[in-house]
C-alpha cells in the first residue's frame, strides 16, 4: 500500500530508513537516493502513507524491516485482486500506477 501512496519502487521501500523521514512543520517528506537512478528526491508524502510507517524508529533502522522479497509479496496481492473480483493480471509493480492515477491534478 505504501507504493501505492507514494510511487515509490520495491527497492527503494526496501532500503527507507528512519532518517530519510523528515518532517517539514506539519507534513512529512522522503528524502533518499533512489536505488536506480542513483538520484537525489525529496518526496513529500501524506500522512496515510507515513502512517503506514509505523512507529518512528533510530535513525539509521529500516522503516519497514520485515519488507519481503518482491516475488513473495504478490502472493497476497493476488489473493487480494482475485477476492475483489480483478481478473487482469496485477502485481506489485502495478501500485506504483496507482500512485500516479490517484494524484490530483492541479
Amino acid at each position: 500500500m505504501f507504493s501505492a501512496l507514494t510511487g515509490l519502487r520495491h527497492s527503494d521501500i526496501k532500503q527507507l530508513k528512519w532518517r530519510d523521514v523528515v518532517k517539514d512543520k506539519e507534513h512529512y517528506q522522503l528524502h533518499f537516493t533512489q536505488q536506480k537512478t542513483k538520484g537525489v528526491e525529496y518526496m513529500p508524502i501524506s500522512d496515510q502513507a507515513y502512517l503506514l510507517c509505523g512507529e518512528h524508529g533510530d535513525a539509521d533502522r529500516l522503516v519497514f524491516e520485515r519488507l519481503q522479497d518482491p516475488s513473495w509479496i504478490n502472493r497476497p496481492v493476488k489473493r487480494w485482486i482475485e477476492a475483489s473480483g480483478i481478473t487482469k493480471h496485477i502485481t506489485f509493480h502495478c501500485f506504483r500506477h496507482t500512485y500516479a492515477t490517484l494524484l490530483p491534478c492541479s
